[in-house]
């Protein structure tokens, strides 16, 4: 705790590297938003991701947005990286309660927060929906249309034969899946206002704009297809009949 911690700072660097390395850091009922801050940031210097996953999922509500977003991305690239780890149950709930945090933080720009579910995607699936990626994807037709592009082959099924190394073909597949997942989960409808108002006129804009990048990507086929899956979670007509007479 902090009285340890000014001690710990006192002495030369290679001294505190050690500590901040090895020690088990327990905040405390008590602790101030200063101390919250103070032991993620140090653990995020020992590289410590996953550590800090936890300590910010308990006390997410004394740290800033900027330093959640800072804790999951030292998350993935902990987990991502040489010996890769398995993530536990322990991690996952953390993870979740972290982003649930972050969507309701309005300093946080929507992009940002999607692509870290982009990134969490697998640990997220299927029992936490990616909020934000769900509803950048119902907003974006362009990354719409790069998500189909990165989940499908081509109209005619060709494959980009110029990536040379296992790992680059491994990247590739990795990606496919996250992308394959992110359209068979998302249930959002574009054109639905924040206020949950149906708007027709952007539904028919997001249309257009998304089966055109999708053709542009030579995949005009899977486009229509996947669009007419997100289409059938469209909300009813206002008479009580469904689909929207929009759709």
């Amino acid at each position: 705790q902090r009285p340890t911690w000014n001690i710990v700072s006192t002495l030369v660097p290679e001294v505190q590297a050690i500590f901040w390395k090895r020690a088990h850091v327990w905040l405390g009922p008590n602790c101030t938003n200063e101390d919250a801050e103070y032991a993620v940031s140090r653990l995020l210097d020992a590289h410590r991701g996953l550590e800090a996953v936890g300590i910010a999922g308990l006390y997410r509500n004394k740290l800033s947005p900027t330093t959640l977003l800072k804790v999951l991305k030292a998350m993935v690239e902990e987990l991502s990286g040489p010996g890769k780890v398995q993530p536990d149950t322990n991690l996952v709930h953390y993870l979740q309660e972290i982003l649930s945090s972050l969507r309701k933080a309005p300093e946080v720009k929507m992009e940002e927060l999607a692509g870290i579910e982009w990134m969490c995607l697998p640990l997220l699936h299927p029992f936490h929906p990616p909020e934000a990626l769900q509803r950048f994807l119902a907003e974006s037709p362009k990354f719409f249309a790069q998500v189909v592009a990165c989940a499908y082959k081509t109209d005619t099924g060709e494959v980009d034969e110029t990536l040379s190394s296992d790992e680059a073909r491994e990247n590739r597949r990795a990606k496919a899946r996250h992308a394959w997942t992110l359209l068979h989960s998302c249930k959002g409808t574009p054109g639905i206002n924040e206020d949950g108002i149906f708007d027709v006129d952007k539904l028919t804009e997001w249309f257009r704009a998304a089966r055109r990048e999708c053709s542009q990507s030579h995949r005009s086929a899977i486009g229509d297809y996947q669009i007419g899956k997100i289409l059938a979670f469209a909300p009813q007509d206002p008479d009580g009949i469904w689909p929207h007479v929009g759709v």
